[in-house]
């Protein structure tokens, strides 16, 4: 995932704005987020300041369709599917799906949320990953809190849309009995991974691994993306950062979770999806107030 800087060497609003509306009409970011919602969301900020960090959140938000999510999911499962296929000798040249699908190896693959209740609710991400899994790639859908052994044919492989923090997938896996006498057996897959995610669930849980469709770095979120704005003349604002901004109209318009503005676990992520946000994203894109109408529902 990289950012292009060069299409603006100074920042105009109306260059902006028309890559923003251009995302939409090239169907890359669609409902909830359409051009229409973005404007509306933009106009709860004053002019000057913060509309100019608006719109280049606006800009440099991370939004994923349904069809990119399943694009992702393919490379991961591709991975997955490979990693398993060697550890039972598979010559390296299998067809990545024909070991998903059992017809070479043998193996059967299950997907399941990452929940130790009883079937999660049916807007809750994992479970709706796991649809999305089974659907388009035939993977059995089931859930975990079903295998309390796992036979050593058979392959868990834990999904979601995104792992950021990797805190509840970290909590799941502690508090999952077959993580610890299965582990060469379950994986995580998601469509997307934040290295800090990563690399807990790589200390964490050496023996399973993390596979994904896409690595968003600290360097694409809000923090990071506030300093190159400043140093890539994105920002024309000299007497006040872009962070400063942001602060001041989460104070503004109440909308602090608990003690942070950047969303789950503090990483600044600006990150959307078809069907919903993360908390890890920044607090002024999903949170409401009496003042505040979020730009994605969660």
């Amino acid at each position: 995932m990289s950012y292009n800087y060069s299409e603006f060497t100074q920042y105009d609003q109306l260059s902006v704005q028309r890559v923003v509306k251009g995302l939409s009409n090239l169907g890359i970011r669609q409902p909830p987020l359409t051009w229409e919602k973005a404007k509306r969301w933009a106009k709860q900020f004053d002019d000057g300041p913060e509309k100019t960090l608006a719109w280049l959140i606006l800009r440099f938000l991370v939004f994923r369709t349904t069809d990119q999510l399943e694009s992702s999911f393919r490379q991961a499962l591709k991975a997955a599917s490979r990693h398993f296929g060697e550890k039972i000798d598979l010559p390296m040249e299998t067809d990545w799906r024909a070991i998903l699908s059992g017809r070479a190896g043998g193996m059967t693959f299950y997907c399941s949320p990452p929940t130790l209740d009883t079937p999660g609710l049916p807007g809750k991400s994992g479970e709706l990953i796991s649809r999305l899994v089974n659907r388009a790639f035939g993977v059995n859908k089931s859930y975990a809190y079903d295998f309390t052994v796992i036979p050593k044919d058979e392959r868990l492989l834990i999904v979601d849309d995104g792992t950021f923090t990797g805190e509840q997938l970290d909590g799941f896996l502690s508090s999952y009995g077959p993580a610890k006498t299965y582990p060469d057996q379950i994986a995580i897959v998601v469509a997307m991974a934040h290295e800090e995610a990563i690399s807990r669930l790589s200390k964490q849980h050496p023996d399973i691994t993390v596979f994904f469709g896409e690595l968003l770095l600290k360097a694409h979120c809000f923090e990071h993306l506030a300093l190159s704005w400043i140093s890539n003349g994105l920002w024309p604002h000299p007497d006040v950062t872009p962070t400063e901004v942001y602060k001041s109209v989460c104070a503004k318009h109440n909308l602090l979770n608990g003690s942070t503005s950047l969303g789950f676990g503090s990483l600044g992520v600006i990150v959307g999806y078809e069907h919903g946000i993360p908390d890890d994203s920044l607090n002024i894109l999903w949170s409401k107030s009496e003042t505040w109408l979020p730009l994605i529902e969660r």
